[in-house]
């Protein structure tokens, strides 16, 4: 009897996505892994902040990062890369770099720990999320590709060098997207420098207040993060947003 040409790649495509429309065992698996892994970065991030008892402040982390001696350079990268499970702000964390270093050995250990952090988010969301997500949300996805085979790089690029951009979502979402991974490196590679620069060189200001090398550094972030506003497409985004209804996602 004849087999049916069509079995074959009928079974193939229920192994990869089940007809009920739902996620794959295998995009699942990988889904439940990468929540998995950054429930157990956070945690060990809130003990190992606990345990050495870092906090919001500049001088804080500053008197962290010094009493290290030759250690505190592996420290400074360490906390800049994994910053978002220690729950610090990039800004704080930056800076701490120009008080501890200077401004340019501040910059290039900012810009490092800037850069590995790029990575293991990207990595992780193309490793373990993306497949799950396009099950989930096709149509979704394919908007996103739709922007990053546009403008993907170049968005990653400004936003990593702009001190107020969306840094860490816009990492993640270069992940989910389409976005090559060359690509992805060159931007870091571009973006990073530019924003552990700013933050590194107020930093270094940060102990003589008021004077010009301060007010140079502080209008310098004021500047460029308000930068974004001169583009009228920008503007109207966010006029949209205040004027939307209560309620309305």
């Amino acid at each position: 009897m004849p087999l049916d040409p069509t079995a074959h790649t009928v079974e193939q495509r229920d192994d990869r996505t089940p007809a009920s429309g739902a996620p794959s065992p295998r995009a699942r698996a990988h889904a439940l892994v990468l929540l998995g892994l950054l429930a157990a970065l956070l945690a060990a991030g809130l003990v190992l902040r606990r345990s050495l008892g870092i906090d919001f402040s500049i001088e804080g982390l500053r008197g962290l990062v010094v009493g290290l001696g030759w250690k505190a350079p592996v420290l400074f990268v360490g906390l800049v890369t994994f910053r978002q499970f220690l729950l610090l702000p990039s800004a704080v964390v930056l800076s701490v770099g120009g008080l501890c270093f200077g401004a340019v050995t501040g910059t290039w250990l900012g810009a490092l720990g800037i850069a590995l952090s790029a990575l293991m988010k990207f990595v992780l969301a193309r490793r373990l999320l993306r497949q799950w997500l396009r099950e989930r949300m096709q149509a979704t996805l394919r908007t996103v590709d739709r922007f990053a085979a546009r403008a993907g790089p170049l968005t990653v690029g400004l936003t990593t060098a702009l001190p107020m951009g969306p840094m860490a979502p816009m990492h993640w979402a270069a992940g989910f997207s389409t976005v090559p991974w060359p690509a992805f490196v060159l931007a870091i590679g571009l973006g990073s420098p530019v924003r552990a620069f700013l933050y590194s060189f107020f930093g270094a200001s940060l102990d003589d207040l008021g004077s010009p090398r301060f007010l140079v550094s502080a209008g310098l972030i004021l500047a460029l993060g308000l930068a974004p506003l001169a583009h009228p497409g920008v503007r109207r985004r966010i006029l949209a947003g205040l004027k939307r209804p209560p309620g309305v996602a």
